[in-house]
């Protein structure tokens, strides 16, 4: 997800001035209001707009950027990589008490015909 924002000429990026477009920071910028809606129909009146806002930009030096966020998917690898973790080790758990339903874990299909069978869930919660 990418954010823009506006940054001033000592290089800071201005708080008020972020949005999830182009447009939205524009419009937050221009004093002028303008529709949303034509500004994505209308080639002519985007083209005013784009030319008042880069009017504004120029007047108080500022220069609007696009800000990448590569945190989030950073936190989202490492989620991802620690609920795998996690799984692994469940799968790799020793069983005990009622657990011992997930006692083949690494038990081959051919095992399967040799093992004992494993008692409904209910028995064991009984027992």
């Amino acid at each position: 997800m990418t954010t823009w924002a506006v940054k001033d000429d000592n290089g800071e990026i201005l708080p008020d001035l972020r949005g999830s477009s182009r447009i939205e920071v524009g419009c937050r910028i221009l004093p002028a209001r303008y529709d949303v809606f034509r500004l994505h129909v209308s080639t002519s009146y985007r083209e005013l707009f784009d030319r008042a806002l880069q009017h504004v930009l120029e007047q108080n030096r500022w220069q609007m950027v696009e800000i990448k966020r590569r945190k989030l998917s950073v936190r989202l690898r490492n989620v991802v990589r620690d609920s795998h973790a996690a799984a692994t080790r469940f799968r790799n758990a020793p069983t005990k008490g009622r657990d011992a339903v997930d006692a083949r874990v690494g038990a081959s299909p051919d095992d399967a015909e040799t093992q004992a069978p494993v008692p409904p869930r209910a028995a064991i919660d009984r027992a």
